[in-house]
């Protein structure tokens, strides 16, 4: 009874590890699908994620079928035959008392364990866990095991789900500008610099010149930076106007001074 109560607990965390592996895989990949993979410095995962957003049923299947034998393990192996109460000398008393524990236990370990810890490692820094947890050593597996589901067709039962609901406001897709407090502070997070404010003003004259203005404010989260540079094209039949503007930042104030070469016309200024 003690050997099978050892590989019954060794079985647990196995499962939850491999449970918390998963999790994780399953955010950071997704957080990677719409990133440029040349800043990866990784080709071999650069590589794996274009595949994967060829084929995003190869990984996501193969991942959920996974992670539902493995919750369904934690809890079958967690339904001891007994199990003993505190302040109670037995719970023959109470027969359904090992399945409320199995359920308890196999819901909040795996919540606290294998779910909420990789999804926070995921979010912090996605190609970091993915290459931690080994995910481009174990990616063949996943590919060959998403392969068979797709021969064998067992997410056919879900593409009829997806079929009975294709008229609903849920199958149709949507894309949605991030906000602009969102905007500023992803650019900071990945440039270190972004706009905080930026006005541009666009005058065209009679003889089909024009003028433009740019007017903004700069703000600036990396020290190191010291010159940022911005260009912007205006195509026409006529010519090609480019439009250059650099922000050098004060070494000791970090704050952006705007300037122009010498030669510069008055207007586009910063």
């Amino acid at each position: 009874m003690q050997g099978h109560l050892v590989a019954d607990v060794l079985l647990i965390i196995f499962a939850l590890v491999v449970y918390f592996v998963l999790e994780g895989w399953e955010l950071a990949v997704t957080e990677l699908l719409d990133k440029d993979v040349d800043q990866f410095g990784d080709k071999s995962l650069g590589n794996i994620i274009k595949e994967i957003t060829g084929r995003k049923s190869v990984f996501y299947d193969c991942r959920e079928w996974i992670v539902i034998v493995l919750a369904l393990t934690v809890t079958l192996r967690s339904d001891f035959p007994k199990i003993r109460l505190p302040l109670f000398t037995s719970a023959t008393s109470y027969p359904y008392a090992h399945v409320i524990f199995s359920i308890f236990f196999a819901t909040f370990s795996i919540i606290w364990v294998s779910q909420i810890p990789p999804k926070q490692f995921a979010l912090n820094n996605s190609q970091a866990f993915l290459k931690t947890t080994g995910f481009t050593f174990f990616w063949p597996f996943l590919r060959a095991c998403g392969g068979i589901m797709e021969r064998l067709r067992l997410h056919a039962p879900a593409e009829l789900v997806k079929w009975l609901f294709k008229r609903s406001a849920m199958a149709s897709p949507i894309r949605l500008r991030p906000s602009d407090v969102g905007f500023f502070e992803y650019g900071l997070s990945i440039y270190g610099y972004g706009y905080h404010k930026l006005r541009d003003q666009i005058t065209v004259s009679s003889d089909g010149g024009g003028k433009l203005t740019q007017r903004g404010v700069y703000y600036i989260v990396d020290p190191s930076q010291r010159k940022i540079a911005k260009t912007v094209q205006f195509d026409s039949d006529a010519k090609m106007i480019k439009f250059t503007e650099w922000a050098y930042v004060c070494p000791h104030s970090r704050s952006a001074i705007c300037g122009r070469p010498a030669n510069w016309p008055r207007h586009g200024l910063c």
